[in-house]
């Protein structure tokens, strides 16, 4: 689907996304870097922190530790002891098993479990 179909060549002149030049119109090169910008952000391992839930069955194998770690950065601050049950709570937010969740975590370093168990902190700040 080409510009026009979108919308029309005047308009995306007069929003500053495209330029006209020699009768033709050419998309400016800023609006496409901001475009792969944000698409990037929906294509990588942290784009499935903008959809619905996360379920680890749907995501490529290669993404797994990556997803899981941006989850885990997402509900715990740096410097921050949580908690089991306020983790597992902003978990539930992100994900349908919150339980696997923050054992992978745990299991690849991600976070650290307090010897009893009872709170989880960032290994890195």
């Amino acid at each position: 689907m080409g510009l026009r179909a979108l919308v029309s060549a005047s308009t995306a002149v007069k929003l500053g996304f495209a330029r006209e030049e020699s009768g033709r119109i050419r998309v400016s090169d800023e609006f496409l870097r901001n475009g792969q910008d944000a698409l990037e952000g929906y294509l990588g391992p942290d784009g499935v922190l903008q959809g619905e839930l996360i379920d680890v069955p749907d995501l490529p194998v290669r993404w797994v530790d990556d997803v899981v770690a941006a989850v885990a950065r997402r509900v715990v601050r740096p410097g921050e002891a949580v908690a089991e049950s306020a983790l597992n709570g902003w978990l539930r937010m992100f994900v349908p098993d919150a339980a696997f969740f923050h054992r992978h975590v745990v299991d690849t370093g991600v976070l650290r479990r307090a010897p009893d168990g009872a709170r989880y902190e960032l290994t890195e700040d």
